[in-house]
């Protein structure tokens, strides 16, 4: 079994070849822990491109189970400059629109073209859409 890779959802059109070449922006996952039976618990890094002069590390914590539930998970240290406990809530709302996308760009990576299809069955044209929800916990309010 593969524990750790980097996945990307381009089919390789020439797999004899010894050379993969793909845009930026690949997603690196690594399995934590699994069950067959119930779920598996894995990191996933981003790597996407960003614009100039933006610094971006991103780690997830995903969790699958078998029933369909995904869950993410991070912990934010700052934005920008500032530090994770003075966030002004414009940078807030930035980085969580930046958390939803990234989040999607992670579970299309790792669906192979089976689970896209029958996502794409559950979702007529709006997979990217399809309701999600948001549970954001802190510390203090000031």
């Amino acid at each position: 079994r593969c524990k750790a890779g980097m996945f990307s959802p381009a089919v390789d059109a020439r797999p004899a070849e010894t050379r993969l070449a793909t845009a930026s922006g690949l997603t690196s996952a690594r399995i934590l822990d699994f069950d067959l039976m119930r779920h598996v618990n894995l990191e996933a890094e981003i790597s996407y491109p960003e614009e100039e002069g933006i610094v971006q590390v991103e780690f997830f914590g995903v969790h699958v189970s078998t029933l369909g539930n995904v869950l993410f998970g991070l912990a934010v240290d700052s934005v920008m400059a500032r530090p994770a406990d003075s966030l002004p809530i414009d940078l807030l709302t930035r980085m969580a629109v930046d958390v939803v996308q990234d989040s999607s760009r992670i579970l299309h990576d790792l669906l192979n073209a089976h689970q896209r299809h029958l996502m794409a069955t559950l979702f007529p044209g709006s997979t990217e859409r399809r309701l999600k929800f948001a549970c954001y916990l802190c510390r203090a309010i000031d």
